[in-house]
């Protein structure tokens, strides 16, 4: 049963029920922000330095470091806004934004066999709009931009084809009480859904579930409270469906919620030292289908560490060290 309602992030969307569990999704996506399209994520870096920005990649097969790429010099005046596969040739690519109020150009940097970038321009951004998470919406294998104006209470999604904007759809959202989160393929139907949270202390989190016609069924997922920060959206048991990942920094934990469209089929939560570690990125960095999390000290030094949780699919990790990196400028590029 589909009716109107007036409640969530926007009533201008349909409520519909959760639908029920079902044993594996129709679809698998492939590794996400992966360099090299062996079917393993990577790291992206990011770094300034004076006037500049460089990024660079760490090419992985779980905890080990493969090959280092980079870095590259980012379009002057311009930072990462996102990394997805934006011409689907399984290769992570970058969005560049420059955000000066008299050149806001969104920049497509492709990513090449070598591990270079060729720059493409898309387009010109008007005032107010900025990008707030790369997914694939349409589920043609190509990642999509999703563009927030809080100040207007607007959200927008682009359909992407390399540098090329293939479509668009805007809608009116209640940003003064609800925030977007993040973005995944709950229901692993292979289209993206967008994930909101109310500021009250208990949210509620709704999740927009994407339809084949473009638009959103909204669903309520249920409570979260407020000691808890989203951190990522990953597929933890390796069902085709993404998964949310939260920390806790008065609880001191790691919690995880094993998802079926709106359906929470799992809640688990691990103690973690959440004064000195944070969650660098997510992915599957040993591409065994399962996700796994990536961790670093805290501290801006450097000889910072990075650790891979490797995800067992069950909601337990086998923790590895990975490397020491130079945390002073150095950060990881988190896709969220």
């Amino acid at each position: 049963m589909v009716k109107a309602v007036a409640f969530g992030p926007s009533d201008a969307l349909e409520m519909s029920a959760a639908q029920a569990a079902t044993p594996f999704a129709a679809a698998t996506r492939p590794a996400k922000d992966d360099a090299n399209a062996d079917g393993r994520s990577d790291i992206t870096w990011f770094r300034v330095r004076g006037a500049d920005s460089e990024v660079a990649h760490w090419r992985m097969n779980g905890a080990t470091v493969l090959q280092t790429t980079g870095p590259t010099l980012v379009k002057p005046g311009s930072g990462p806004a996102g990394n997805g596969d934006f011409d689907g040739d399984r290769r992570v690519d970058q969005l560049w934004f420059n955000l000066s109020e008299d050149n806001r150009q969104l920049t497509l940097a492709r990513q090449n066999e070598t591990g270079g970038f060729e720059q493409t321009y898309i387009a010109a951004i008007g005032a107010g709009w900025a990008p707030n998470a790369i997914e694939d919406i349409n589920g043609d294998g190509k990642s999509d931009i999703v563009w927030v104006d809080r100040a207007r209470g607007l959200i927008a999604y682009w359909l992407m084809n390399g540098a090329s904007v293939l479509d668009s759809r805007l809608y009116t959202v209640d940003t003064n009480n609800y925030d977007f989160l993040g973005t995944g393929d709950f229901d692993g139907d292979g289209r993206g859904d967008l994930l909101w949270l109310g500021r009250s202390t208990r949210g509620p989190l709704y999740m927009w579930r994407g339809r084949p016609d473009g638009h959103f069924d909204q669903l309520l997922v249920g409570d979260l409270s407020i000691a808890f920060q989203f951190d990522s959206a990953t597929d933890l048991n390796g069902d085709g469906r993404s998964d949310l990942i939260f920390t806790s920094y008065s609880g001191r934990s790691f919690s995880y919620w094993l998802m079926n469209g709106a359906a929470v089929q799992q809640r688990g939560s691990i103690p973690i030292d959440r004064d000195n570690y944070a969650i660098a990125a997510t992915g599957d960095f040993d591409g065994d289908g399962k996700g796994d999390v990536m961790w670093t000290t805290k501290a801006r030094e450097a000889t910072a560490s990075l650790y891979l949780w490797r995800g067992r699919g069950d909601g337990t990790f086998d923790s590895q060290f990975v490397a020491y990196y130079d945390h002073t400028t150095w950060m990881t590029l988190q896709n969220r």
